[in-house]
């Protein structure tokens, strides 16, 4: 038993991610196809996923055989892409595309919240997230708003990122800032743009951060990369 604890007290960090991804597969993904798909937007956006593949059309949006824009892509990409990954289109495949982003993120507070304060403030935000209610509903439900939340999250974390980085290093988490704002657009339109931008034009006014969003080092390639994800499929 000594021997065992020793074990675990030297190699802590792989048994905590062990137990945190124990505990975030119990969550998110466990048992996702054990009951039916629901009305009304979990039986459309499958079946608009569904007829991308069986069209080989990733483009353009159907909704029974009529054009379907009301919303971005992106979600319906994350679904063929399970849909092809498991090789079967079914309850548990169209949200598993969902699920492993609630996976996914829970992670990715864990790892900034951990480089940022400690490895136990890191849990504990990690396992806020991840046992919120409204945010474990939306990832184990086949619908868009997990993937705005996903990118959303992605772009928030790597910008306040850039209170503790390195000054060298600063320019890159701003450059990703950008391209998942642009993925997040890309999975919902508007709400991906007054998400991310919003929260950094407040905290940037609170921490008296306002001019550093400005910088050309940051503002022109963090353009170029939103722009680069949200106006091709657009445009087409």
């Amino acid at each position: 038993m000594k021997k065992f604890l020793e074990i675990i007290k030297k190699h802590s960090e792989i048994f905590v991610i062990i137990a945190l991804a124990i505990i975030f597969y119990t969550i998110f993904i466990h048992n996702i196809g054990t009951y039916s798909l629901m009305d009304v937007d979990e039986t459309r956006y499958v079946s608009i996923a569904r007829d991308m593949i069986f069209n080989q059309d990733y483009l353009t949006l159907l909704l029974n055989e009529n054009f379907f824009f009301e919303k971005p892509p992106l979600y319906f990409w994350h679904e063929c892409l399970s849909f092809y990954l498991w090789g079967v289109i079914n309850e548990f495949t169209a949200r598993f595309g969902v699920a492993i982003l609630g996976f996914i993120l829970s992670f990715a507070v864990y790892f900034s919240s951990k480089k940022v304060v400690n490895r136990n403030f890191g849990i504990i935000s990690s396992l806020i997230l991840a046992t919120s209610l409204e945010f474990v509903i939306l990832a184990k439900y086949a619908i868009l708003d997990i993937v705005l939340a996903f990118y959303t999250g992605l772009a928030l974390i790597v910008y306040f990122q850039t209170f503790f980085c390195k000054e060298s290093n600063k320019k890159y988490f701003w450059w990703a800032f950008y391209l998942f704002s642009g993925l997040a657009v890309m999975a919902k339109g508007i709400p991906g743009i007054a998400i991310p931008f919003g929260t950094v034009f407040f905290a940037s006014i609170i921490t008296k951060r306002f001019k550093e969003t400005f910088k050309p080092i940051y503002l022109i390639p963090g353009t170029v990369l939103f722009l680069l994800v949200v106006v091709p499929w657009h445009y087409i």
